[in-house]
């Protein structure tokens, strides 16, 4: 789901809650994504579960 659309979700109260699950481990800084409308990192499915901290700690925070 795109962070504006997250928001109006929120915002017309049509949800409590929303969970992320894999653009939360590409984008560590989610929330402040979210708030200042800053572009997301790409995931990367083959980096993920593989028991490593590749793919979970080596993301970038988004740098305006």
């Amino acid at each position: 789901m795109h962070p504006q659309a997250i928001s109006e979700v929120l915002v017309s109260g049509w949800s409590d809650l929303i969970v992320f699950d894999h653009p939360f481990i590409a984008n560590l800084d989610l929330h402040a994504r979210i708030a200042n409308h800053w572009p997301l990192n790409p995931v990367d499915p083959t980096s993920m579960y593989g028991a490593t901290g590749k793919g979970y700690t080596d993301f970038p925070t988004y740098r305006p």
